[in-house]
């Protein structure tokens, strides 16, 4: 029997954790199942699954640039300085 290897971009919706995503992977295929960095549950955004013999890779696609697009509010001050945060003070601006 042949063990599926690859890497798989999964598009990660807000909600799930990353380990969410790699448990439902894990699910439909035999072997190992790892991700390449984690996204907060409040975070959306590309993540790379890898499956089978590509786990060894991890490393290689760690090590890869990354962009990031935000949303800020300046003078806001939450509990957590996270989304989730209850909002404690927001400063005039």
């Amino acid at each position: 029997m042949t063990m599926l290897s690859c890497v798989v971009s999964v598009d990660k919706p807000v909600g799930p954790t990353s380990f969410d995503i790699v448990r439902a992977a894990r699910r439909g295929v035999r072997g190992r199942v790892g991700h390449a960095g984690t996204l907060d549950p409040f975070a959306s955004g590309l993540l790379l699954v890898m499956i089978g013999h590509a786990t060894r890779i991890s490393n290689i696609l760690m090590a890869l640039p990354k962009e990031y697009d935000l949303t800020v509010q300046f003078g806001a001050v939450s509990t957590t300085a996270d989304p989730p945060g209850t909002s404690c003070r927001r400063a005039a601006t």
